[in-house]
Formats: C-alpha cells, sequence, structure tokens
C-alpha cells in the first residue's frame, strides 16, 4: 500500500532550473567562425534583445520623424551634394536618397533584429552576450547619427 501507482507523473524537478538545463552545446563551425550556444544566458539574452529592440524603435522613430519634418524645409533637387557643399562635384544624390536613405536601412535592421531574434539566439560571436549587443549598439547609433546629421544639413539648406 505504501507504494505509489505507476501510473502517476514522476515528482517535480527540484532545486534551480538552470543546474538542470545542458550547459554548453559543443561547438560548431559557421563559415570560419567559431559558434558556440551557452543555454544559461537564455535569461540574459531575452532582456537585451527587449532592450536592444526598444532603443532601435525609439531611434528608428526619431530618424524618421527628423527626415520627415527635413523634407518640408530642404530643397528638392536631383543632386542635393553642390549645395551642402559647394567644393564637392563628385557624388550624384538627391534630396530622397539623403534623407531617407539612412532612416530605410534602420527600419530594415530593426525589423531584422525584431523578427529575428531565434537566430540571433542560436548565433555566437562572443562569449559575452553583452559585448554582442554593444556592438551592435554603437552600429546603430552610428547610423542614427548620421540620419540626424543628414537631416539638420538638409534644413540649414532651407532656412
Amino acid at each position: 500500500m505504501g507504494e505509489r501507482p505507476r501510473s502517476c507523473a514522476p515528482p517535480p524537478i527540484c532545486g534551480n532550473r538552470r543546474d538542470n538545463i545542458k550547459k554548453i552545446r559543443p561547438q560548431s563551425d559557421l563559415r570560419g567562425l567559431s559558434v558556440t550556444v551557452n543555454e544559461n544566458t537564455a535569461d540574459d539574452f531575452v532582456r537585451l534583445h527587449r532592450t536592444f529592440c526598444f532603443h532601435l524603435g525609439v531611434a528608428v522613430a526619431l530618424a524618421w520623424i527628423t527626415s520627415l519634418y527635413a523634407a518640408f524645409y530642404a530643397p528638392w533637387v536631383r543632386n542635393i551634394r553642390p549645395l551642402l557643399d559647394p567644393t564637392s562635384v563628385g557624388q550624384v544624390e538627391s534630396t530622397w536618397a539623403f534623407l531617407f536613405g539612412m532612416p530605410v536601412v534602420l527600419t530594415t535592421a530593426w525589423i531584422m533584429v525584431l523578427f529575428g531574434s531565434g537566430i540571433l539566439r542560436e548565433l555566437r560571436l562572443f562569449k559575452n552576450q553583452a559585448i554582442e549587443f554593444g556592438i551592435a549598439g554603437a552600429v546603430a547609433f552610428t547610423l542614427f547619427y548620421l540620419s540626424i546629421d543628414r537631416a539638420v544639413a538638409a534644413m540649414r539648406l532651407g532656412f
């Protein structure tokens, strides 16, 4: 009578959940890059990914707002470069491409990060995820800065 019936489920695993998860998958080679997946840092990834997606979304919105605002004041010409710098005679760039090129790149990056979280979780280039997100943040900030800088330069032409 002291025995439990065989049809009952086994008792739940006690202790820290991280102790019950396989620690590190073997390293694999992806086109010459060493990729390591550490399943213990899944919570860190989710936290960093949410924070990065939020801040990148804010940067995308600000870049679009600034570019749209600048579009009202900028002269719509086929080649805006000589207006910005009369000494430059090289590259031809229209007002549309000058103002909206960087926001389009930022929006594409944001959509890829937002919907590609599963792929990003599996691929690891560094042991520390904070370093990976820091590098991605620096690249995103550079694109954001270039977008705002171009919009301000176009606004200066209109005033």
